[in-house]
């Protein structure tokens, strides 16, 4: 932090309505005081935003400005969890790498890739080694 460098995200922090939230911390050069930046990338969809993590999902920052953005990508689906890491991969290169997920008859493992289309929605299809 003091050598001008934002840490990687920190889970854990409180909101002040009491919700748990994950953010990075950086110093700000005006005032020198600590800051949180909880944007993950830049919004694929509009290119303004940035995508945020919520509680259940990966949105835009632009979901309430006045021309809003609706981008969001669901946190849990295909019975699996989609990362931080697998939200940056799929704005930079359209496409993560695989995923764990389970089926929901049954319960039987299995990996999948998310593909991201040119209307913004949101594929898998199975990974095959």
């Amino acid at each position: 932090l003091l050598n001008g460098e934002t840490t990687d995200f920190i889970n854990g922090f409180s909101a002040n309505n009491g919700n748990e939230f994950s953010a990075k911390l950086f110093v700000d050069d005006n005032d020198f005081s600590i800051k949180f930046d909880s944007s993950i990338t830049q919004c694929p969809k509009c290119n303004s935003g940035s995508l945020r993590e919520f509680e259940k999902s990966y949105s835009c920052s632009n979901y309430k400005s006045e021309t809003p953005c609706n981008f969001s990508i669901w946190k849990f689906q295909y019975g699996g969890e989609v990362s931080r890491k697998n939200i940056l991969e799929l704005c930079t290169s359209k496409k993560t790498s695989p995923i764990d997920f389970t089926t929901k008859e049954g319960g039987h493992p299995y990996q999948g890739i998310l593909s991201l289309d040119d209307d913004f929605k949101i594929s898998m299809e199975k990974y095959q080694k």
